[in-house]
């Protein structure tokens, strides 16, 4: 099993209080997250400061992930 970055339980939060559907994804070279918000999806790998780089968007704290999504300006 895939470690989970620490940050994530966090991020997750965030993004189901404001309605976004929250997949984790299980496994490495592939995104954390993939959130369903408003009709749009998204991807994203959840990295602290110093994580391994990822093509994927990183979010590092859920206000990273609501502003990605829009949902915080």
């Amino acid at each position: 099993m895939t470690r989970r970055d620490p940050a994530e339980k966090g991020i997750r939060q965030a993004l189901e209080k404001v309605g976004a559907t929250v997949i984790p994804v299980p496994g490495k070279g592939h995104p954390d997250l993939f959130v369903f918000y408003q009709g749009q999806w998204w991807a994203a790998a959840v990295k602290r400061t110093g994580g391994i780089p990822t093509t994927a968007p990183i979010w590092r704290t859920p206000d990273d992930a609501l502003r990605a999504i829009g949902a915080l300006r």
